[in-house]
């Protein structure tokens, strides 16, 4: 999925935890309320830690 043309973000560099994030999770549209709620709760802790 990410050839030369593409670049990842500069954050997603980190590790590859973050990388595989990036690549299948980051920009996907979420239409499940569920899914909805548990990505903006998980997110959301990320800016607090």
């Amino acid at each position: 999925m990410w050839g030369n043309s593409m670049k990842r973000c500069d954050w997603a560099e980190g590790s590859a935890e973050e990388k595989k994030y990036h690549d299948e999770q980051w920009g996907v549209p979420v239409h499940d309320d569920r899914l909805l709620f548990e990505m903006l709760t998980l997110e959301g802790r990320v800016f607090l830690l």
